[in-house]
């Protein structure tokens, strides 16, 4: 497993994290309303400390997992990393989510926001993982 190839996903995933939903973020707004708060409400949320490390120690397990899942399939082009990701994404994460996001009351626009990230995040996660080598 390529450690150094880890620790950039993990960090890349934060980084998108704060594009997609840090103003002026792409979905900033889009995303407060659907959880009907302003984006003003979130911002009060950064004085806890919780949200983001758990944020970050996801990260790191999810580019693990993501790497252990390429390297059992051999997999070792930018388009079947971006497959696997996209296959684990869709067995995984968006029924997780939207199931949990849909009986907690949350609209459909809310899911397509944090599945999207997600998405995005496991096709570039995988790209990168299954093409970076050990140096």
């Amino acid at each position: 497993m390529n450690y150094l190839a880890i620790v950039v996903v993990a960090i890349f995933q934060q980084v998108l994290c704060f594009l997609w939903y840090t103003p002026p973020a792409l979905f900033a707004n889009h995303w407060a309303h659907s959880l009907s708060k302003t984006v003003a409400d979130l911002n009060s949320i950064r004085s806890n400390p919780a949200p983001y490390l758990s944020a970050v120690i996801g990260s790191f397990i999810l580019s693990i997992v993501l790497a252990k899942m390429i390297q059992a399939t051999r997999t070792s082009t930018a388009f079947g990393g971006a497959k696997l990701g996209a296959i684990l994404w869709l067995g995984f994460i968006f029924p997780v989510l939207s199931t949990h996001y849909l009986f907690l009351g949350y609209n459909f626009e809310l899911v397509i926001i944090d599945a999207g990230k997600e998405l995005v995040g496991m096709l570039l996660a995988g790209s990168i993982l299954a093409t970076w080598r050990k140096m």
